[in-house]
């Protein structure tokens, strides 16, 4: 049996490889650890929390005073998804603020890291080695912080689909 070689993929991934978007370092994977956990900003709960059942949602009320307007009707709480309840306002407030520490974090982050440290560091994080879906959500935070043209420069580990399917699927999610 004969091996067959794609000499275009071979040229492909060498010159990936010399790409600057590949260079990686530790220091980089630091910083985008340092920046997204360790010094993880969070917006400020302006009459709004998180809640996974009833005994939460009540003790977020008490903490913020609108137990009595929520069981008199006069303030209205709405859910958010994922969990978060509170009043227009407090919920306009808190999607502003985590609009302003998404806008500071991605331009730190394009500063001091790589789409490839974005990548080493979620892959590890999202376990992607074990996932069904490959790197998905590794492509995918790459994408969020420097969009999709970074991602088609990653050098992607283990086994997974192409580029372009992973990215049409999180176009469509």
């Amino acid at each position: 049996m004969e091996t067959v070689i794609n000499q275009d993929a071979v040229k492909a991934l060498a010159n990936s490889l010399t790409e600057p978007a590949q260079q990686t370092s530790e220091a980089g994977r630091k910083e985008y650890v340092r920046i997204t956990w360790t010094d993880k900003k969070d917006p400020v709960m302006h009459d709004c929390f998180f809640a996974f059942g009833d005994d939460q949602f009540h003790a977020g009320l008490k903490r913020f005073g609108l137990e009595d307007g929520f069981k008199d009707g006069s303030i209205k709480i709405k859910s958010a998804g994922m969990g978060l309840y509170g009043t227009q306002e407090g919920l306009d407030r808190y999607f502003s603020d985590l609009r302003d520490i998404t806008k500071a974090n991605r331009e730190e982050i394009r500063e001091k890291c790589t789409p490839q440290d974005v990548y080493n560091v979620e892959y590890v994080n999202y376990e992607c080695m074990y996932d069904w879906d490959g790197d998905q959500n590794a492509i995918e935070r790459v994408v969020f912080w420097f969009g999709e043209d970074a991602a088609r420069k990653i050098l992607r580990r283990g086994f997974n689909a192409p580029i372009e399917g992973v990215l049409e699927r999180l176009r469509k999610q």
